[in-house]
């Protein structure tokens, strides 16, 4: 018979636990986290040292870092041997342990396979002391996955486009050439190429390697050759105009380099061609067609998004378009001396 009446405290107990499981301890709302209860990265700490791990106090800077209720695009600088790497791992554990989010949704991203294998291990091996110890949460089916997507920034292209590049036409199944393979590839291109733009003064050996560099520099920009080839003939076209007695040896120096290039360029474009048909693509093909991908086909960026709320990028290279753009004005203000 159905029993009335109040429960007994054991099973209020469980009845207490059982809704308060079932109201989130994170709401993210207008790009701020907000806790119920917070886990503090210091707490975290104390509870790896009791599983067993060194007790390693974050400072206040790292602590403003991993506990931030900043729910958006974030940059952290800071030097070599600063702990970035240690406080990106501590960030995941903060945003797990609080429910924020499940490892399963957290994405890390990082240059060599050494890096995010070290990487991916840490954090699961931190991530069973808080099991061990009871701060992973759980989630309606029970015991919570503890597995990080931890990967290479290229891997990570290349899984991408793998899933997705059909819709581009291109077949990305195939493992990426090595640089061997590569450097036998833009060789034999080269050697189709008799007569350029403009004379190459150069050995066989050092034209396929400026071919490569060119190539590998476009795609990591994520530029068109086309784009490439109307900068520098509108560069080519303003040193040009440079009065030739009274330019320098820097301008001088920069109209070679610039000739050198839009006389490349084709063979550059002859590789791109021949490796997307032949499928023979380069670590470095990978990250510039997944990118003009999410580009072209917003519902693969809608679709990894959907999988990933959290994405950590550890050391991007974020030097690099800043050096190209420091290049246009160093060479902006030659000309503009050079001119007077």
């Amino acid at each position: 018979m159905p029993r009335s009446g109040p429960l007994p405290i054991a099973e209020r107990r469980q009845e207490r636990d059982r809704m308060n499981a079932s109201i989130p301890n994170a709401v993210i709302k207008n790009g701020l986290i907000t806790l119920k209860k917070e886990i503090t990265a210091l707490e975290i700490a104390h509870a790896l040292a009791k599983a067993g791990s060194k007790f390693l106090e974050p400072t206040d800077e790292q602590r403003a870092i991993i506990e931030s209720k900043h729910w958006g695009p974030t940059v952290v600088v800071a030097g070599a041997g600063s702990g970035k790497t240690e406080t990106m791992t501590q960030r995941v554990l903060w945003l797990v342990v609080n429910g924020v989010v499940r490892p399963d949704e957290i994405l890390g991203l990082t240059f060599t396979r050494k890096a995010a294998g070290e990487l991916a291990s840490r954090m699961r091996y931190r991530m069973r002391q808080l099991r061990k110890v009871g701060l992973i949460p759980s989630d309606e089916f029970g015991v919570l996955d503890i597995a990080v997507d931890i990967s290479t920034y290229h891997s990570y292209a290349g899984r991408v486009l793998t899933q997705h590049g059909i819709r581009m036409g291109i077949d990305a199944d195939i493992a990426p050439i090595g640089e061997a393979a590569a450097w036998q590839l833009f060789s034999e291109i080269v050697a189709e190429f008799s007569e350029t733009l403009y004379p190459l003064e150069h050995s066989p050996n050092s034209v396929v390697d400026a071919v490569i560099s060119l190539s590998s520099q476009i795609s990591e920009h994520n530029q068109s050759i086309e784009s490439v080839r109307i900068i520098s003939e509108a560069l080519l076209e303003k040193l040009l105009t440079v009065d030739p007695t009274a330019s320098n040896g820097d301008v001088r120096g920069a109209i070679t380099t610039v000739k050198e290039r839009l006389s490349i360029l084709p063979m550059v474009e002859a590789a791109e061609r021949r490796r997307i048909d032949e499928g023979l693509l380069t670590f470095d093909d990978h990250m510039n067609l997944a990118a003009r991908l999410v580009q072209a086909i917003p519902d693969v960026a809608h679709s990894e998004r959907h999988k990933y709320k959290v994405v950590l990028l550890d050391s991007i290279k974020i030097h690099l378009p800043l050096k190209f753009v420091s290049s246009q004005r160093s060479m902006q203000a030659q000309l503009n001396r050079a001119s007077r």
